[in-house]
């Protein structure tokens, strides 16, 4: 493991993997990442997300955020997978709370710009047959909607990170200290080795609890 780096990542999911991914296309090199479990089955929630990738959002940032990575997903691959594949995606509304509700949130997509629309119970049984229409107010559908693959965009992303020596990937490395002087980060030591550094990313999100178990770290 290298001795220095310009910005060490601690966590090796989605986030973190996407933090390298982007900052390596933004120019940045000496990129570190470390996660404690195996790449990149890494056992937080990255792991485990169940895969569902949806653009309607009540807050405008978020549905930005889901115009941006939603095709950015369908587009990486890694080991021929993809890692998202956009079939659209359906809600439906069995009562009338829950088609109000429809109605609100393609109010959303309509003020953020997103192709989302509503159907009736007919449309939404003709895109989906196992549907009762006669148990349906209706539905939202969004196009761009799909069903994608955490681990699958993991992988293609620190794979382009890792072009031209921009970043390297640490799995099974455990942080045992934060070294600081001040308010700035001097180095991450590991049982690995110490790497000096002046920037650090956190993005593991269940070792969050552990910012303040160093001498010396306090969080801000």
């Amino acid at each position: 493991m290298q001795s220095q780096a310009r910005v060490v990542v601690i966590g090796a999911g989605i986030a973190g993997c996407s933090v390298a991914y982007h900052l390596a296309l933004s120019g940045w090199r000496d990129i570190v990442v470390l996660d404690q479990g195996p790449l990149f089955h890494t056992g937080g929630s990255t792991s485990h997300a169940p895969g569902g990738l949806s653009r309607i959002s009540s807050s405008r940032m978020l549905a930005e955020f889901a115009r941006y990575s939603v095709p950015l997903y369908a587009q990486l691959e890694f080991e021929q997978q993809k890692g998202a594949v956009l079939v659209g995606g359906l809600e439906v509304a069995c009562t009338a709370d829950r088609w109000q509700e429809l109605q609100r949130r393609a109010g959303w997509a309509k003020a953020f710009g997103l192709d989302a629309h509503l159907l009736d119970a007919r449309e939404c049984q003709a895109r989906n047959p196992l549907l009762d229409a006669g148990k349906l107010h209706g539905g939202l559908f969004d196009p761009g909607a799909g069903v994608g693959n955490a681990l699958v965009a993991c992988a293609a992303m620190a794979a382009a990170a890792s072009l031209h020596g921009a970043a390297s990937f640490h799995g099974q490395t455990t942080i045992t200290a934060i070294e600081v002087n001040g308010a700035k980060v001097r180095a991450i030591i590991t049982d690995q080795g110490r790497i000096n550094t002046e920037a650090l990313c956190w993005q593991a999100e269940y070792g969050g609890r552990c910012w303040g178990a160093w001498p010396g770290w306090k969080c801000r």
